[in-house]
């Protein structure tokens, strides 16, 4: 984060907001929602371009445009899919990683730091699962 951005103000004082300076001088304010929550609502522009940019939008003047399906009130969260989750990472480590799932589900979903322990100490009998497929 701090490769991106240039500074993170909070002042409870001044205002109850954490406000973000980013390298080229953009401050978007993140106030505190009626749940606790601090969140900045991006402008239609953001939201263009960060669609584009993952590919999301139908073209420009087509009816299908988010901007014809979307109302003005609606909330938009960019998260990552699964899809993009699983690139960058081969066949085999995938099917390492589902296997390290099922295997902390199985053992009762201990905390990370005790499961590294049961696997570095080789508390399972014939367990193919490493502490490298359980950071995964």
């Amino acid at each position: 984060m701090k490769d991106k951005v240039k500074r993170i103000q909070y002042d409870s004082n001044v205002e109850d907001a954490f406000i973000v300076t980013h390298k080229d001088d953009d401050t978007p304010k993140f106030p505190r929602t009626k749940e606790g929550l601090y969140s900045h609502k991006p402008t239609g522009k953001h939201i263009e371009q960060t669609a584009q940019l993952k590919g999301s939008l139908p073209p420009e003047g087509s009816e299908r445009h988010w901007k014809s399906q979307w109302p003005s009130n609606r909330q938009v969260s960019f998260m990552s899919s699964v899809k993009e989750n699983m690139m960058g990472h081969t066949p085999r480590q995938l099917k390492d990683a589902k296997a390290a799932r099922k295997l902390y589900r199985a053992v009762g979903s201990p905390s990370l730091e005790n499961m590294k322990m049961i696997l570095k100490q080789n508390l399972i009998e014939d367990c193919s699962v490493t502490t490298k497929d359980s950071i995964a």
